[in-house]
């Protein structure tokens, strides 16, 4: 007589499944299968909603440069911000002319990081907040540094080149001393512009840009037809107070950016705007 196969009982059965279904969980919950996976940006251009005032923060490769701190009452705004990256140190400061609306949130950001090097116009508006750049370096034990048209820096895997003032300058028109930058990341290239007005900008040698920082807060002294049709930016930041006393960003500039093609955004409608390249794509995101 054949003899059957031996039958495992139902209680070591039961016992099989259930340390399957132990191990099974426990690689799920290692891998987490059902999450997306976190994607690191490998460059980013945040506008930090400081209200009217200027404040930008550059992020390439774990290394950082912040462009201009704002007005003064909204340090603790810029600080929360910065705070929110994760930041321990800053490679760079640049502060791009000196009006107060740039410069005032400085003092508190030099209080709180270690700055590698303040940067400053070589110009003659820079004689105003000389002293008191030297005095902020002299605390925070940084590096400070004149910079003019021709200067580049490196930013992680980008580069910072300075296209204005030239050494030296001079003019009339404080807002045409402003530090005019180019920050360039592989095959995209972002223009910031302090508050410099469109008749300077129009001398400049500019390429063609992915992202526009809007001169003076979308003044229509800051913007032009012929700016746009040499730069043609997919994207216009504009840095502005909700209900600002100077109607900011004013009509013209609007209707020009648009009919430019450029995408516009502000921080008075939507907070915080970051511009971020992840695996070779631009986005643009917002606080609200």
């Amino acid at each position: 007589m054949t003899q059957g196969k031996k039958q495992l009982p139902g209680r070591m059965i039961c016992a099989l499944a259930m340390l399957f279904c132990t191990g099974l969980c426990a690689v799920l919950l290692l891998l987490r299968p059902w999450e997306t996976p976190q994607e690191s940006n490998d460059f980013s251009l945040h506008m930090i909603d400081v209200g009217q005032g200027d404040a930008l923060l550059l992020v390439s490769d774990g290394k950082s440069m912040l462009v201009d701190g704002g007005p003064t009452d909204s340090s603790a705004a810029l600080l929360a911000y910065l705070h929110a990256q994760k930041l321990t140190h800053l490679d760079y400061v640049v502060l791009t002319h000196a009006h107060s609306d740039h410069y005032g949130g400085l003092r508190q950001v030099f209080e709180e990081y270690d700055v590698g090097l303040f940067l400053l116009p070589d110009s003659t508006d820079t004689d105003a907040v000389y002293s008191f750049a030297s005095w902020l370096c002299g605390k925070n034990d940084c590096d400070l540094e004149l910079i003019s048209a021709g200067r580049n820096y490196v930013l992680g895997d980008s580069i910072v080149s300075v296209l204005s003032p030239a050494a030296n300058a001079a003019s009339e028109d404080e807002n045409d001393l402003s530090a005019v930058l180019l920050a360039e990341y592989g095959e995209y290239k972002f223009l910031l512009t302090g508050d410099a007005s469109a008749t300077l900008l129009e001398t400049l040698d500019l390429p063609k840009i992915d992202v526009l920082k809007v001169a003076h807060h979308g003044s229509s002294d800051g913007t032009s037809e012929l700016l746009l049709s040499k730069t043609s930016p997919a994207h216009a930041f504009i840095s502005c107070g909700a209900g600002n006393e100077y109607g900011h960003p004013q009509d013209a500039c609007l209707r020009w950016l648009t009919e430019a093609g450029a995408r516009v955004w502000r921080t008075d409608l939507s907070g915080n705007v970051v511009a971020a390249v992840t695996g070779g794509t631009l986005r643009i995101t917002t606080s609200r």
